[in-house]
């Protein structure tokens, strides 16, 4: 997962998560978040922008990732918005054109998103 700091309050960063195999024939993708007063939020390929990363790129954080193995998520307004260091992140990969169909998870990757400066809490 792409953890460059992250601040409460910031938006349009992408925060990417790597699968390490192809994703190219998924029907859904999803990335759930547990915020660190336990909330979970679900982002979706359907609603919420989602995608799978089409290109090869070097991620700071992540290294080499092979296009259409990684996933993408811009930041939206109001969702980063508790600061602490148990922010959780998960995909999952649906394929169900397919019979038996497909589902897949990844393992959870834990990240840290930072009071913004001006902060008074």
């Amino acid at each position: 997962m792409s953890t460059k700091p992250l601040t409460v309050g910031e938006t349009g960063r992408i925060i990417r998560a790597n699968a390490g195999r192809s994703l190219v024939d998924n029907t859904e993708l999803t990335l759930t978040f547990i915020k660190p007063d336990l909330s979970v939020v679900t982002k979706t390929k359907a609603s919420n922008g989602v995608v799978v990363g089409t290109v090869d790129v070097t991620d700071e954080d992540l290294g080499e990732l092979t296009a259409n193995e990684y996933v993408e998520y811009p930041t939206e307004t109001g969702f980063l918005d508790q600061d602490g260091k148990t922010w959780t992140i998960c995909l999952s990969y649906d394929k169900t054109t397919e019979s038996p169909p497909h589902h897949w998870d990844s393992v959870p990757y834990e990240f840290e998103v930072l009071k913004a400066c001006g902060d008074p809490t």
